[in-house]
């Protein structure tokens, strides 16, 4: 749907040139205006440097990990999109965690929220935007590459951090803070370890006596969000397994999505009560739930949690470079480029087999996609802007060669799956979030009101205060210059004029409301009591026209969104009719399927036919006839050949074999002193190098050997062969899958049942 809503807007702008061109001169001018902006608020406005260091570190973060993840199929634009969009909603997460405290008759101050309403609700809270861009883009997403789930999860939690953390930092330090130092938190470019919190010591009294126990942390927002994400993508990955791992793979695909969410949980829980008491929580704590503890051990205290994400992704990666290996012509790029070489494994066991091409594939397709983009970049017979022009192109190709690879290799026909997809992801979203929601509830109301720590700096409630005592410091002048800044920064990143307005506009008016939302968030009930009994009419006509003005115009306004040259010339070339022409592609390959395995038959019935129109000697009893629109005899002798068929071509097809990476399987003596001269005169092999068309027929049953040459040979060509034989046809597919003529589907990298050979 969203789709063709973006495709409608911009046909529509491409029919108004004169205002994508106003709108493209804004953007360049706003991108100028907000470094000039940039520059004068850091030096005039009190600590925003301070605070903007969490932004720039997360952008880094996910600049890194996005050149890592060489199997991705997102834009950089999409990936920053929802950092910026969780930003804001780390907010709506805070407000949630109070309403589900207030509730349980709970405050900031009190430990059941802090250790568990916050474990409980934060972490699958921080994914609901991910959540949303499901619910609206089904189709797209359910197409994804594990390495997007990781990606889009980290700019979620990065989107958290920036919130948080730069709240945190606009705040002035205390006296003793500013006396011993301020504790921040660091940040590096690697997204692992950017923005996490550790501590040498297990609470307060370590800190006092100097006793020092194991050192504990938390990672940032960015990690747990990240690998509950790509634990969700394995999960849809495990679930979609063919046969016959189908049973035990949906049994298994709740293991990551569980395991990596309460993982997180028991990292933020544990952390944040070890830090809250003055006593061991793990010996001592009432309420907290025995596996909470036992895997907060277990996982190093923390320190364990970085371990299996980047374990994860490296399985993303993998499982990506596989899928793309079995989507066959689909996952290639140019002919030039460098082919994915096949290991010979025969006789290895099926796990061993799927790592070890999964790996080949994953370090092929790398240096693959990296040379063709490198070649693009470095055509001599460009200039320079040409170049780096035909570079970016070549770019964007590359990542849709790998979504087309995710498309062909995701089961399900549209629109049926994609409906499915949106169900299935709004169900299980909703109860899980709500099985959290409900499970933490139960164990803060266990905590109870154990209060140790004083301020509440470190949630939501307290950082809203100290936000606007930031931006009342300001003056008029100064506050001017930030909302500036704000709309300048959002203009230049691609935002309309109007959707920068009201964003920054709702900003501004959280700012400047701080200390009431602060009131709010401890106590909803008595702030709302203590306005309606001290408001007076004039200032609630004050309120009420400060509330309209902010929110009414900018959700008006910001339906408006950006465009660019490069999306006004994708509108106008952007073709109509999406579904009916893929409607008739489809009808297309259907009929082209049936057509070749009708010819495939009727090769067969000339192939019988000419087998027993042989001379009916001894010579020819053992004898083997394929047909397509020329015949085969097995054998390679040319002498003593009947007329009619082709000459043997035995040598052609060893060295087709050795290209395609096909180990030649020996047969003794029958070979004649060559290795795998035998199977290589099969009038069936021969038929194949010299066919017209990719339908042959075969007089005799397909031998050991032939049904899994003519699964790689299907592979090599990049097309799907038809071969019929007395028991049937068999489908060889070009992704590696074949059909056999019982029906029974083989899918790729799946072995072969009963006597025949796997390679």
């Amino acid at each position: 749907m969203w789709e063709r809503v973006s495709a409608a807007y911009k046909r529509w702008l491409g029919r108004h040139e004169a205002l994508a061109r106003v709108l493209y001169r804004l953007s360049r001018i706003s991108q100028r205006a907000a470094l000039i902006a940039l520059v004068v608020a850091l030096v005039v406005v009190p600590r925003l440097g301070i605070a903007l260091v969490p932004m720039v570190f997360m952008l880094g973060c996910l600049a890194v990990l996005t050149v890592a993840a060489r199997t991705r199929t997102v834009t950089w634009r999409s990936v920053t999109l929802m950092m910026s969009a969780s930003v804001p909603w780390a907010l709506v997460v805070a407000l949630v965690t109070q309403a589900v405290g207030s509730a349980c008759g709970l405050t900031p101050l009190d430990d059941g929220m802090k250790i568990a309403l916050a474990a409980f609700v934060e972490e699958p809270g921080k994914l609901m935007p991910l959540l949303v861009v499901a619910l609206v883009a089904p189709g797209r997403v359910r197409r994804f590459a594990l390495a997007d789930w990781a990606l889009l999860g980290l700019a979620a939690g990065a989107g958290y951090t920036i919130a948080e953390d730069g709240v945190r930092r606009l705040n002035a330090p205390g006296l003793l803070q500013s006396i011993l130092g301020e504790n921040r938190v660091g940040y590096s470019l690697n997204p692992w370890t950017a923005g996490s919190f550790s501590t040498s010591g297990s609470g307060l009294t370590d800190l006092l006596t100097g006793k020092h126990s194991s050192a504990i942390m938390t990672v940032g927002h960015q990690v747990s969000t990240m690998t509950l994400a790509m634990g969700i993508g394995l999960g849809i990955a495990l679930w979609r397994a063919r046969r016959p791992l189908r049973a035990a793979g949906r049994l298994l695909s709740w293991v990551p999505p569980v395991g990596a969410l309460a993982m997180a949980v028991a990292d933020h829980a544990g952390y944040n009560a070890t830090v809250s008491s003055s006593s061991s929580w793990v010996d001592s704590g009432e309420g907290i739930p025995a596996w909470l503890r036992l895997m907060w051990l277990t996982g190093g205290r923390g320190h364990l949690q970085v371990r299996v994400s980047v374990g994860l992704f490296l399985v993303c990666l993998l499982v990506d470079a596989y899928r793309r290996l079995g989507a066959g012509p689909s996952g290639r790029t140019v002919f030039e480029a460098p082919r994915v070489p096949m290991p010979g494994l025969a006789g290895a066991p099926p796990p061993v087999r799927v790592v070890v091409q999964a790996v080949v594939a994953l370090v092929a397709f790398t240096w693959s996609d990296a040379a063709v983009v490198l070649g693009a970049y470095a055509d001599p017979a460009m200039d320079r802007a040409a170049r780096m022009a035909n570079g970016r192109a070549m770019g964007v190709q590359v990542r849709g060669v790998r979504a087309d690879a995710m498309a062909a290799t995701t089961p399900g026909s549209e629109p049926g799956a994609r409906w499915r997809f949106r169900l299935v992801a709004l169900v299980v979203g909703v109860a899980g979030a709500a099985a959290c929601g409900w499970y933490g509830t139960l164990v803060a109301r266990g905590i109870g009101h154990s209060v140790i720590a004083d301020g509440d700096g470190v949630f939501f409630a307290g950082l809203l205060d100290g936000l606007a005592a930031w931006w009342e410091s300001l003056g008029l002048a100064g506050q001017i210059l930030v909302t500036a800044l704000g709309v300048l920064v959002l203009t230049a990143s691609g935002l309309s004029l109007a959707l920068a307005l009201g964003a920054v506009g709702v900003g501004t008016w959280a700012f400047s409301h701080g200390h009431g939302l602060a009131s709010f968030l401890r106590s909803p009930r008595a702030a709302a009591r203590g306005y309606v009994m001290t408001v007076t009419p004039g200032q609630l006509a004050l309120d009420l026209l400060d509330f309209a003005l902010t929110f009414i115009p900018g959700s008006a306004l910001g339906l408006g969104v950006r465009t660019s040259a490069e999306s006004l010339a994708a509108s106008r070339a952007m073709r109509e009719g999406i579904e009916a022409q893929e409607q008739a592609v489809r009808q297309a390959a259907d009929a082209f399927h049936n057509e070749l395995v009708l010819e495939s038959r009727d090769a067969y019935q000339r192939a019988v036919r000419a087998k027993e129109s042989l001379p009916k000697i001894e010579r020819y009893n053992t004898k083997t006839v394929s047909a397509d629109r020329v015949q085969s005899l097995s054998g390679w002798r040319l002498g003593r050949r009947p007329g009619g068929f082709q000459d043997p071509n035995v040598d052609e097809v060893l060295r087709v074999t050795d290209d395609m990476g096909y180990p030649r399987e020996p047969k003794g003596c029958r070979d004649h002193g060559e290795p795998g001269r035998y199977y290589a005169s099969h009038a069936e092999r021969q038929e194949a190098l010299t066919a017209e068309t990719p339908a042959v027929g075969v007089s005799k049953e397909l031998c050991e050997d032939c049904p899994d040459w003519f699964r790689h040979f299907a592979q090599h060509r990049g097309r799907t062969w038809y071969v019929t034989d007395p028991d049937g046809t068999w489908i060889f597919g070009a992704d590696g899958s074949v059909t056999m003529p019982s029906g029974q589907q083989i899918a790729f990298g799946e072995l072969f049942p009963g006597k025949y050979l796997n390679h």
